[in-house]
Protein backbone atom coordinates (compact mmCIF):
# COMPACT_ATOMS: atom_id res chain seq x y z
CA UNK A 1 0.00 0.00 0.00
CA UNK A 2 2.93 2.73 0.73
CA UNK A 3 4.26 2.09 -2.33
CA UNK A 4 1.54 2.55 -4.49
CA UNK A 5 0.92 6.02 -2.33
CA UNK A 6 4.28 6.33 -2.84
CA UNK A 7 3.72 6.12 -6.99
CA UNK A 8 0.53 8.46 -6.50
CA UNK A 9 3.07 10.91 -4.87
CA UNK A 10 5.38 10.61 -7.50
CA UNK A 11 3.07 11.24 -10.62
CA UNK A 12 1.14 14.45 -8.82
CA UNK A 13 5.01 15.90 -8.32
CA UNK A 14 5.75 15.26 -12.02
CA UNK A 15 2.06 16.94 -13.03
CA UNK A 16 3.03 20.32 -10.76
CA UNK A 17 6.58 20.81 -12.14
CA UNK A 18 5.25 20.16 -15.76
CA UNK A 19 1.98 22.29 -15.57
CA UNK A 20 4.78 24.87 -13.64
CA UNK A 21 7.26 24.54 -16.82
CA UNK A 22 4.45 25.16 -19.00
CA UNK A 23 3.38 28.26 -16.95
CA UNK A 24 6.92 29.85 -16.61
CA UNK A 25 7.50 29.80 -20.62
CA UNK A 26 3.92 31.12 -21.17
CA UNK A 27 4.60 34.08 -19.12
CA UNK A 28 8.15 34.54 -20.81
CA UNK A 29 6.43 34.36 -24.07
CA UNK A 30 3.93 37.48 -22.75
CA UNK A 31 6.50 39.43 -22.09
CA UNK A 32 7.78 40.48 -25.52
CA UNK A 33 10.32 43.15 -23.96
CA UNK A 34 11.74 40.34 -21.56
CA UNK A 35 11.92 37.95 -24.40
CA UNK A 36 13.13 40.08 -26.94
CA UNK A 37 15.88 41.40 -24.90
CA UNK A 38 17.32 37.43 -24.40
CA UNK A 39 17.32 37.60 -27.83
CA UNK A 40 18.84 40.73 -29.15
CA UNK A 41 22.19 40.70 -28.73
CA UNK A 42 24.03 43.92 -27.03
CA UNK A 43 24.94 46.54 -29.10
CA UNK A 44 28.51 47.17 -30.03
CA UNK A 45 30.00 49.58 -27.59
CA UNK A 46 31.92 51.59 -30.72
CA UNK A 47 32.04 52.06 -34.35
CA UNK A 48 34.47 51.91 -36.45
CA UNK A 49 36.66 54.94 -36.31
CA UNK A 50 36.43 54.99 -40.20
CA UNK A 51 32.42 56.07 -40.24
CA UNK A 52 33.45 59.03 -38.03
CA UNK A 53 35.94 60.00 -40.75
CA UNK A 54 33.79 60.05 -43.07
CA UNK A 55 31.45 62.52 -41.32
CA UNK A 56 33.69 64.88 -40.90
CA UNK A 57 35.43 64.45 -44.45
CA UNK A 58 31.71 65.39 -46.20
CA UNK A 59 30.39 67.01 -43.20
CA UNK A 60 29.50 70.46 -45.17
CA UNK A 61 28.07 68.43 -47.29
CA UNK A 62 26.11 66.83 -44.89
CA UNK A 63 25.00 70.14 -43.62
CA UNK A 64 23.71 71.49 -46.62
CA UNK A 65 21.42 68.29 -47.18
CA UNK A 66 20.40 68.26 -44.04
CA UNK A 67 18.93 72.14 -44.38
CA UNK A 68 17.72 71.20 -48.10
CA UNK A 69 16.09 67.66 -46.43
CA UNK A 70 14.24 70.27 -43.09
CA UNK A 71 12.64 72.57 -45.81
CA UNK A 72 11.21 69.95 -48.16
CA UNK A 73 9.90 68.06 -44.35
CA UNK A 74 7.36 71.56 -44.42
CA UNK A 75 7.78 71.44 -40.61
CA UNK A 76 7.06 73.57 -38.46
CA UNK A 77 3.90 74.14 -40.70
CA UNK A 78 4.40 77.70 -42.17
CA UNK A 79 8.44 78.18 -41.42
CA UNK A 80 10.96 77.77 -44.06
CA UNK A 81 14.30 76.79 -42.73
CA UNK A 82 16.58 80.05 -43.26
CA UNK A 83 19.93 79.13 -41.82
CA UNK A 84 21.63 76.83 -38.85
CA UNK A 85 24.87 77.87 -36.73
CA UNK A 86 26.45 74.12 -36.44
CA UNK A 87 28.40 73.45 -33.22
CA UNK A 88 31.82 71.71 -34.15
CA UNK A 89 31.86 68.79 -31.64
CA UNK A 90 29.47 66.05 -33.49
CA UNK A 91 28.39 63.36 -31.12
CA UNK A 92 28.02 59.85 -32.22
CA UNK A 93 25.37 56.58 -30.72
CA UNK A 94 24.22 54.21 -31.83
CA UNK A 95 20.14 53.99 -32.58
CA UNK A 96 19.10 50.85 -30.53
CA UNK A 97 16.21 49.77 -33.13
CA UNK A 98 18.05 50.15 -36.60
CA UNK A 99 21.37 49.33 -34.86
CA UNK A 100 23.19 52.24 -36.52
CA UNK A 101 25.53 54.60 -36.03
CA UNK A 102 23.85 58.25 -35.76
CA UNK A 103 25.84 61.96 -35.58
CA UNK A 104 24.30 64.31 -33.24
CA UNK A 105 25.14 68.01 -34.13
CA UNK A 106 23.58 70.62 -31.57
CA UNK A 107 22.35 74.04 -34.25
CA UNK A 108 20.65 76.94 -33.67
CA UNK A 109 18.02 77.64 -36.56
CA UNK A 110 16.16 80.77 -37.73
CA UNK A 111 13.45 80.12 -39.62
CA UNK A 112 11.36 82.86 -41.72
CA UNK A 113 7.13 82.94 -42.78
CA UNK A 114 6.43 81.38 -45.96
CA UNK A 115 3.98 83.99 -47.41
CA UNK A 116 0.58 82.35 -46.85
CA UNK A 117 0.96 80.00 -44.77
CA UNK A 118 -0.39 81.85 -41.90
CA UNK A 119 2.93 82.24 -39.48
CA UNK A 120 3.38 86.14 -41.23
CA UNK A 121 2.67 88.11 -37.83
CA UNK A 122 3.46 85.55 -35.42
CA UNK A 123 6.40 87.96 -33.61
CA UNK A 124 8.28 84.50 -32.30
CA UNK A 125 9.07 83.21 -36.09
CA UNK A 126 12.33 85.68 -35.86
CA UNK A 127 13.75 84.08 -32.86
CA UNK A 128 16.57 81.56 -32.99
CA UNK A 129 15.82 78.08 -31.92
CA UNK A 130 17.81 75.32 -30.61
CA UNK A 131 18.06 71.90 -31.51
CA UNK A 132 20.06 69.07 -32.11
CA UNK A 133 20.56 67.51 -35.91
CA UNK A 134 20.38 63.89 -36.42
CA UNK A 135 22.45 61.76 -39.09
CA UNK A 136 22.04 58.00 -40.02
CA UNK A 137 24.11 56.03 -41.43
CA UNK A 138 22.61 53.81 -43.41
CA UNK A 139 24.25 51.87 -46.42
CA UNK A 140 27.65 52.85 -45.80
CA UNK A 141 27.06 56.37 -45.92
CA UNK A 142 25.96 59.20 -43.82
CA UNK A 143 22.45 60.43 -44.77
CA UNK A 144 20.44 63.79 -43.61
CA UNK A 145 16.64 62.99 -43.20
CA UNK A 146 16.09 66.26 -42.01
CA UNK A 147 15.26 65.21 -38.48
CA UNK A 148 15.98 67.80 -35.71
CA UNK A 149 14.95 67.44 -32.09
CA UNK A 150 14.27 71.14 -30.42
CA UNK A 151 15.39 72.19 -27.45
CA UNK A 152 17.31 69.13 -26.27
CA UNK A 153 21.24 69.34 -26.64
CA UNK A 154 22.77 66.30 -28.13
CA UNK A 155 23.87 65.50 -24.23
CA UNK A 156 20.26 65.56 -23.01
CA UNK A 157 18.59 63.74 -26.12
CA UNK A 158 20.97 60.31 -25.46
CA UNK A 159 19.83 60.99 -21.69
CA UNK A 160 16.09 61.75 -22.53
CA UNK A 161 15.78 59.04 -25.26
CA UNK A 162 17.89 56.41 -23.65
CA UNK A 163 15.78 53.82 -24.96
CA UNK A 164 16.58 55.10 -28.88
CA UNK A 165 19.76 55.77 -28.69
CA UNK A 166 23.17 54.33 -27.00
CA UNK A 167 26.21 56.45 -26.04
CA UNK A 168 29.41 55.73 -27.67
CA UNK A 169 32.50 56.46 -25.58
CA UNK A 170 34.26 59.47 -27.52
CA UNK A 171 37.01 57.85 -30.12
CA UNK A 172 39.61 59.06 -32.30
CA UNK A 173 39.15 59.13 -35.80
CA UNK A 174 41.34 57.26 -38.45
CA UNK A 175 43.53 60.60 -39.03
CA UNK A 176 44.53 61.00 -35.25
CA UNK A 177 45.68 57.14 -34.88
CA UNK A 178 48.54 58.35 -36.68
CA UNK A 179 50.89 60.51 -35.67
Amino acid sequence: MSSALFGSFLVGLLVVVIVGIILWKRRRSDNPTQASRERTPSLPKTINPGIKADFERDRKEREAEFLAAANASGRPRGLRWVECDWAEEVIYALDRRGRNPVALVQITVRFEAIPGGGMEEVEAVSRLRAATALFNYLDSTWQASGRAIFNFNPEEILERFSSEFQAIPDMPTSDTQNP
